[in-house]
């Protein structure tokens, strides 16, 4: 074919394709050199001022623009919080600078539902103190050294939630007598009425647990105080504390495969109505003072609180038979740091 005869074949071939994409509402491509004919949208990867789609392509509205016309603004939905949901009992809840009830308004902070117990004597000041938490808490009675007070609590709280997703254990006593003088001359009966409240009590609540919780499982939290030296007072509730530890492993033993899930928490000392009662407890703060690498401060009870939260949120969903020391770093320390003061 001659020259003058291809060029006339090459212009009447574009003219026909010019007409073609023209009539498919093909646009001009410009962003290559070899795309300069009119032509549909091009397939490579750049950016098109329109011939990305074809004219009279409107957009669809993204649901996230809240510009868009006609398009109401959507409010963000509250992010969740990791006890949302959760039904919690906190027991021994008795005046407000207890850490029971730090527990308590930590927990419904974290989106927890929460229901209190305390003794039959003592009912009167744990209501006054619900009544500083957001709503309208119920207060169960609950002597855990009475079989039968388990089975009514058990009884009490199924009426009112589908399943118990954790609770608190804080309940521990001793007469004056196992708490200070020689360890040798506390009675007998006082020793046993210590073990029976502030150990054996555990399991009591364990088996409350276990009735109420959901198949995914629950979480038992307990207070304990760190049993694994003699301290310089404390006498028989160390004893019962280093047995609370025990029956704590082996309560996470017998539970485990319920997924139910038994810890402990270890505070340090910290200024509440027990403690008035523990002759000495002012040397307990003076060790801290010197010892603990992290300033320890009695009277804030909100981080043991939040400890307690994050063993009863699916966040330690794998932690069980565990003692969390809350208590400054104290516990690691093979001597004082500092001076008394300094």
């Amino acid at each position: 074919m001659s020259s003058p005869t291809r060029r006339k074949h090459h212009h009447v071939t574009r003219a026909i394709r010019l007409f073609s994409h023209r009539r498919a509402g093909g646009t001009a491509c410009g962003a290559h050199r070899r795309c300069r004919q009119r032509r549909p949208p091009c397939r490579r990867n750049h950016r098109h001022d329109r011939t990305l789609h074809p004219p009279g392509h409107r957009r669809p509205p993204s649901g996230h623009d809240p510009r868009l016309p006609g398009r109401t603004h959507q409010p963000p939905r509250r992010s969740r919080t990791v006890l949302d949901g959760k039904h919690i009992l906190v027991t021994g809840v008795v005046t407000t600078d207890s850490i029971a009830f730090a527990v308590a308004r930590r927990a419904q902070q974290l989106g927890a539902e929460v229901l209190l117990t305390g003794l039959p004597r003592d009912l009167d000041r744990a209501r006054a103190a619900a009544a500083q938490l957001t709503g309208d808490i119920d207060v169960i009675p609950f002597d855990a050294t009475a079989s039968h007070d388990t089975a009514r609590l058990t009884a009490t709280i199924a009426e009112r939630w589908e399943r118990l997703d954790g609770a608190l254990h804080a309940i521990a006593f001793a007469p004056a007598d196992a708490l200070e003088g020689p360890l040798l001359n506390a009675r007998p009966e006082g020793i046993g009425l210590a073990f029976q409240t502030s150990t054996v009590s555990l399991a009591a609540l364990a088996a409350a647990v276990n009735r109420l919780a959901p198949p995914s499982g629950a979480s038992l939290v307990g207070l304990d105080f760190d049993a694994s030296a003699a301290w310089p007072v404390y006498n028989w509730m160390g004893v019962c504390k280093a047995g609370l530890e025990s029956l704590n492993r082996y309560l996470a033993r017998d539970l485990g495969p319920a997924g139910i899930r038994v810890n402990l928490v270890a505070a340090g000392p910290i200024h509440t109505r027990a403690a008035t009662g523990i002759p000495g407890f002012e040397a307990l703060l003076d060790a801290w003072a010197t010892r603990s690498p992290l300033r320890w401060d009695p009277a804030d009870s909100t981080p043991v609180a939040d400890a307690v939260c994050f063993l009863f949120s699916d966040l330690a969903r794998a932690i069980t038979g565990e003692i969390l020391h809350v208590d400054g770093g104290y516990h690691a320390m093979a001597a004082p740091l500092r001076q008394q003061g300094s």
